[in-house]
């Protein structure tokens, strides 16, 4: 929350031993705010006098002892976090096995939807953007592939991008190639191996793997390397 907009992160893919997999929990937020010059100073001034924080009202309010920023459509506001303290988030909400590394839209409105700090967008979007997992098995993380996500979903699973990784060398059951299914509204991302990647195998792979699990999406957008017409004959 303090110190300026720039807040350093450490990149995901080197911290996988060093994070930490508890909960955030509201003890802990209030222990940091305890310690964080800034956010006491601000906590005091709202607590006593301060005429300049009389005339903003509804920019803070505290509950449980915890600075929030005053609620909005958000239920109980968003805890101030020392931005010290947003590593710790960033690992929890990106790298943790439950966070399932969300791309940084995802990441960035889960920990809104709790948290604040001066500069998070910025921070979150580069540490995601940063990370050496998501760069190995989400091409939608690269600028080119970004494009591929133009129509805009309004919920997920309405709107899907796929795209072909590889080829690779050759596993013992004959996979070279990695077909990989995003979902343009969270980024939820799906990754199968194939043989031949013809239209066919990518077609019954959806049929026998995805469709099944997940249901039909509205749209299916690729580039000019996949081609997947709706009676299943492409070339």
């Amino acid at each position: 929350m303090s110190g300026g907009s720039g807040v350093g992160v450490t990149q995901c893919g080197a911290i996988q031993k060093k994070r930490d997999d508890g909960n955030v929990t509201l003890q802990n937020i209030r222990e940091w705010q305890q310690n964080d010059p800034n956010i006491r100073e601000i906590i005091a001034k709202l607590s006593g006098d301060g005429a300049r924080f009389r005339r903003q009202p509804k920019l803070y309010v505290i509950r449980d002892k915890v600075l929030h920023r005053h609620p909005r459509s958000i239920e109980n506001g968003e805890e101030g976090v020392p931005a010290d303290k947003a590593q710790i988030l960033l690992q929890r909400f990106h790298d943790h096995d439950t966070a399932n590394h969300l791309g940084w839209k995802e990441t960035y409105r889960t920990i809104k939807s709790r948290f604040f700090w001066a500069g998070m967008r910025e921070a979150v979007r580069n540490y995601v953007r940063a990370c050496d997992v998501c760069a190995q098995v989400k091409p939608l993380n690269r600028k080119s592939e970004d494009r591929m996500c133009t129509r805009v979903p309004r919920q997920p699973w309405e709107v899907l991008s796929i795209d072909l990784m590889g080829p690779y060398p050759r596993t013992q059951r004959s996979k070279t190639t990695i077909l990989v299914v995003t979902d343009c509204y969270s980024c939820w991302v799906e990754a199968y191996p194939l043989g031949k990647a013809t239209t066919k195998s990518i077609v019954d792979t959806f049929e026998r793997e995805l469709f099944p699990r997940f249901g039909y999406p509205r749209a299916l957008l690729s580039d000019s390397a996949v081609r997947v017409q709706g009676n299943g004959r492409g070339t």
